[in-house]
This record gives structure tokens, C-alpha cells and sequence, in this order.
């Protein structure tokens, strides 16, 4: 379900797809227990309204990928999820919820929308490595860069399949 749905979010709102989002599946199904990722569907008599997919780490809840169907968007689905999730959270011990999508106008609106007056909307303000001498740091700039080329090389991959 959560591909069907977050592939017609993606067309819907005419979304470049720049996630890994398959890569996180199969990583789901390698992972131990332990390290799995919640992943989480709103339903509306019996149909779908939203999924979200979170990571824990340390003492944050990371939004991974969501989908909202047109009904979701109608009935508040993601954020009712939200405030699920940040009550789990908050209940199971951690401090955070990162929302990510720093700078994203839409993402910044929903975030607004969702804490209200008591919230806040951080910016990013870039990548940084900290590393122990010359040769990690360019280990850390290579592997970056061929992230960057792979990622580029499968949204070709998946725009020529469309």
C-alpha cells in the first residue's frame, strides 16, 4: 500500500522524488527488530487516508516518507498521525521529532499548521563532517559525491520508466 499511495502523492502533487524510498524497503527487511521502522497507516472507514514511515534514533523520531490520499487531505489524516506519533514518542522517552524538509515552503506550512504558536521552523544550514584528520574527510567528500551521482543516476533511472 505504501507505494501505490506514494506514488500518487508523488503525480498528485507533480513531486520530484529525490528519496530513497526503496531502498528503505529493502532495508526493512534485513533489519533486526530492534532497528525496524514504525511504519504506520490512518484509515477512514476501512480506506486509507495517509502512511507515514519514522526512524528512532538516539533520543529522536525521524520522519522518513508519507503519503496522503486525496481523502487524508480532506479529513487531517497526517496530522492526526503527527500527534500520534509525537505522543508515542513522547511516551516512550524521546525529546524530538524532526519533521526534516528544511526550507520546503509546503513542508513549512504544514509544520506551522501542525505546532500551532508554540512551534518552530529551523533552517539548514548545510552539511558538515567532523573528522579526525585529512584522509577521513576526503573519504567522507568521496562517499559523498558518489551518493550524490547514484541518487542522480536512479531519478533518471525511474523518470525514464514513467
Amino acid at each position: 500500500d505504501l507505494m501505490l499511495h506514494y506514488n500518487e502523492m508523488l503525480s498528485r502533487k507533480q513531486f520530484a522524488d529525490s528519496s530513497e524510498i526503496e531502498l528503505m524497503s529493502r532495508l526493512q527487511a534485513v533489519l533486526p527488530q530492534s532497528y525496524k521502522l514504525m511504519i504506520l497507516a490512518c484509515l477512514d472507514d476501512g480506506e486509507v487516508s495517509a502512511i507515514k514511515v519514522c526512524s528512532m534514533m538516539g533520543d529522536t523520531g525521524v520522519y522518513l516518507f508519507g503519503a496522503t490520499t486525496e481523502r487524508g487531505r480532506g479529513n487531517g489524516a497526517s496530522y492526526i498521525m503527527d500527534w500520534w506519533i509525537l505522543t508515542w514518542l513522547r511516551d516512550n522517552g524521546y525529546l524530538w521529532y524532526d519533521l526534516g524538509g528544511a526550507g520546503d515552503p509546503n513542508v513549512n506550512q504544514y509544520k506551522r499548521g501542525l505546532a500551532g504558536k508554540n512551534g518552530s521552523a529551523e533552517q539548514f544550514v548545510g552539511k558538515f563532517y567532523v573528522t579526525v584528520n585529512s584522509t577521513t574527510l576526503l573519504a567522507f567528500t568521496l562517499a559523498d559525491k558518489v551518493w550524490q551521482v547514484g541518487a542522480q543516476i536512479n531519478k533518471r533511472i525511474k523518470a525514464s520508466k514513467r
